[in-house]
């Protein structure tokens, strides 16, 4: 199968410093992709520090995507010689491609659903884990996707007008 890949830098930050101004402007250039309707899917990398917090940010920013948006960052750089980098990319682009929508991260052969998704390891090439939710799927060791479900992006969070709350409620 041959694939046409464009790149574009949208920032380049350390992803310690990577905040709310970041996430908007990541959700902007994703929204005016999707819009063009000219991309199969978009493939995002990041830094592994604030991934998630970047993630769950661009899910509520935007709540329904018609394409897959896919995150994928690596615990090694490009450049080591035993670098998860090469396989996270090329795991994100076949995710990317098989046109599922939602927004995941795609990481050591795991799919995750962006809400879902947390670091609990700094070393680990397997960095992330799926907290309260299984995850949407993985790739195996022939680099095919097996989907264990679709991604479920944001719950409806809608309240109706007779819902009650005990006091103090913080939100």
């Amino acid at each position: 199968q041959q694939v046409l890949l464009e790149w574009k830098e949208v920032f380049n930050l350390d992803s310690s410093n990577v905040a709310p101004k970041e996430w908007k402007l990541l959700a902007e250039e994703i929204e005016s992709v999707f819009q063009s309707k000219k991309y199969d899917g978009i493939v995002v990398t990041h830094g592994t520090d604030t991934m998630a917090y970047t993630m769950a940010g661009i899910s509520f920013l935007l709540k329904e995507v018609p394409i897959p948006v896919v995150f994928t960052g690596s615990q090694l750089p490009f450049e080591a010689e035993e670098t998860d980098a090469v396989r996270n990319l090329t795991d994100a682009i076949t995710t990317a491609l098989d046109g599922v929508p939602g927004i995941v991260l795609v990481f050591a052969g795991r799919i995750i659903d962006a809400l879902y998704a947390k670091k609990v390891y700094s070393r680990q090439k397997q960095a992330f884990e799926s907290v309260h939710m299984p995850e949407a799927g993985c790739i195996d060791v022939q680099g095919r996707i097996v989907w264990q479900h679709a991604p479920v992006g944001v719950p409806d969070m809608t309240f109706s007008d007779d819902a009650t709350f005990r006091e103090p409620v913080c939100i």
